[in-house]
């Protein structure tokens, strides 16, 4: 029984199988697709398919897609993008929704930030006018107290019962001096 040989549509569907992998074509890799085949016979072929190309170079390429599959491609399309919408639209509202509330959120924070500004300004106010007081206050004690030390018996007049006793009879009947 005879063999068929490696047919010349063998090697060209082997070429199309390698290009479509992205390999370029070479004796080999077309034996190796095929499985079978003399290099003597795989390499005319070949040869007789880069003739062909080069001559066939400037012939234009055939005619795209039909136009009813583009059609369908592009409805499909279309179909896929609305739907991809739709399920992101959910998520756009959520991400809106969270916003919304971090921008509520930051703008009640500037306001009590203002407001304890505020409450900061009017105490600060306020402790300097308490420290005010306090030093003419502490200014008037301090003059009370020299004019009591000034008004005192002398110390020998201290140290006997009845001499300090009375002088803080005496001092205890006169009134206070009116502050503020």
């Amino acid at each position: 029984m005879a063999r068929s040989g490696i047919q010349y549509q063998d090697v060209q569907q082997a070429i199309d199988t390698l290009l479509g992998r992205g390999d370029s074509p070479s004796v080999q890799r077309i034996r190796e697709v095929l499985g079978t085949g003399s290099f003597t016979t795989i390499s005319e072929h070949f040869r007789q398919w880069r003739l062909e190309r080069e001559q066939n170079r400037d012939v234009p390429a055939p005619k795209g897609v039909p136009e009813s599959v583009v059609s369908a491609a592009s409805e499909l399309w279309k179909d896929a993008m609305d739907a991809a919408h739709d399920a992101l639209r959910h998520y756009r509202e959520e991400a809106d929704r969270k916003v919304e509330a971090a921008q509520l959120e930051a703008s009640e924070a500037d306001q009590r930030a203002a407001n304890a500004e505020q409450r900061e300004s009017a105490l600060a106010e306020h402790l300097r006018h308490t420290e005010t007081r306090v030093e003419a206050l502490s200014r008037d004690l301090a003059a009370s107290q020299a004019r009591v030390r000034s008004s005192m018996p002398s110390s020998s007049a201290n140290n006997r019962p009845n001499g300090r006793r009375a002088w803080l009879r005496k001092s205890s009947a006169m009134k206070p001096p009116k502050i503020g």
